[in-house]
């Protein structure tokens, strides 16, 4: 082979996996080729690199480009993806009677390891179930592992024209595998899955958020005396925590006045406001 290296007249074929993409194009490609005061002919076909010199062959060339998965192949789980097909080196040498001879060399096919999440954010609004957000998230785990969770509203929030987040849940699967007991808190530093957020909706607004550890309360509402109703859009009896932080999600300040809790001290006591 020293003996002809100065006659080969060589061409690089490289076509990429049929999983990946080429980044940039032809000017994604930088060719290094210091043995020559050239750096030859390059162009991208379809997805194949090709390179090639006329003054033939005769040292190192290096091709250095960046590839990406394709957003088709974009999926949850850890799996390998081949980097290229089968690059070769097409060339052609003359012998010393003159003859022309021609073969090939096959070169190594990389292969990269993928460790990836997935997030669909849906919104179900009673027999009708919409994707929001953007589309679906990919996250490579080796290199981000934060989802955008900024479309994801919390229970009770509005929801447009006259609709409430009703509730938020959380899916995964890996593979076909269900799994259990998945939170909001798992998208924070998610596993290898494929999630799917349900943002469920309701027609009727919610009434109070109480502490699930508090004993319920009720409070009467007085007006000069009066007791407002249900047709003064006030409830008779609002059913609130006695933690004395949490304003009733119903009271209006600006009729009602300021919040006063007061003080609470059985489970049977009625609180009355008198608002003049």
């Amino acid at each position: 082979m020293e003996q002809i290296s100065e006659n080969i007249k060589g061409l690089i074929s490289d076509p990429l996996g049929d999983k990946v993409e080429l980044v940039g194009g032809v000017k994604g490609v930088e060719v290094s080729y210091p043995d020559s005061n050239s750096t030859g002919n390059l162009w991208v076909t379809g997805d194949t690199i090709n390179w090639t010199h006329n003054e033939g062959l005769n040292g190192t060339v290096t091709l250095t480009y960046t590839v990406k998965l394709k957003d088709s192949e974009k999926k949850a789980g850890e799996y390998s993806v081949a980097l290229n097909d089968q690059a070769t080196l097409n060339y052609r040498y003359r012998s010393w009677g003159d003859s022309y001879y021609s073969n090939s060399v096959d070169f190594p096919q990389p292969v990269a390891a993928v460790k990836a999440a997935t997030l669909d954010i849906q919104v179900k609004d009673g027999s009708s179930t919409s994707p929001i957000g953007g589309g679906q998230q990919w996250l490579n785990l080796d290199s981000n592992n934060t989802f955008d969770l900024k479309d994801i509203p919390d229970v009770g929030e509005p929801y447009g024209d006259g609709k409430w987040v009703e509730s938020v849940t959380v899916t995964a699967k890996d593979g076909n595998k269900d799994i259990e007991n998945v939170t909001i808190d798992d998208l924070n530093d998610p596993d290898p899955y494929a999630y799917t957020v349900t943002i469920t909706l309701t027609d009727e607004e919610p009434g109070p958020v109480l502490d699930p550890q508090a004993t319920p309360i009720k409070v009467r509402v007085m007006v000069d005396g009066e007791e407002m109703g249900a047709g003064a859009n006030v409830n008779t009896y609002v059913t609130v925590s006695p933690d004395k932080a949490n304003e009733p999600a119903s009271w209006d300040e600006a009729s009602q006045g300021p919040w006063d809790p007061g003080t609470f001290h059985e489970e049977s006591d009625t609180v009355t406001y008198d608002v003049t």
